[in-house]
């Protein structure tokens, strides 16, 4: 199997089976956006304690991009300091979801974590 093929694969796993999708209760952050170009929503929320990730959530709906990119950022959320989410940037959702996209798709891979900005100013 290539490179391409377990890229692929992976989309479709954090698609059909995503992690960390659900209700956060008494949340720290949240915030929800919409992609307007395709309709594709996304809301994210957390807890913080210690300055660190303990819970994360996403719901939504929409693309194969969009709902497996944010489970993937959920995923890779989980446990780490507010420090270290300020690094994730464009270029990291790019490389995880492993897929080149043009400026439209784009959009779908980055709406959870322009939501995560929104949801924790101090990121920006």
């Amino acid at each position: 199997m290539n490179g391409a093929m377990l890229v692929h694969d992976e989309l479709l796993d954090h698609y059909k089976f995503p992690r960390h999708r659900g209700v956060i209760e008494n949340p720290h952050f949240s915030a929800a956006l919409v992609n307007q170009s395709c309709g594709d929503r996304i809301s994210v929320a957390g807890r913080i304690v210690d300055g660190r990730v303990i819970a994360c959530g996403f719901q939504g709906e929409g693309c194969v991009l969009s709902q497996a990119a944010a489970s993937m950022l959920m995923e890779h959320l989980h446990g780490l300091s507010v420090s270290k989410i300020a690094t994730i940037n464009a270029q990291y959702m790019q490389e995880r979801i492993g897929v080149a996209v043009g400026p439209t798709r784009l959009r779908c891979v980055l709406l959870a974590l322009e939501a995560l900005r929104i949801a924790l100013p101090s990121l920006s």
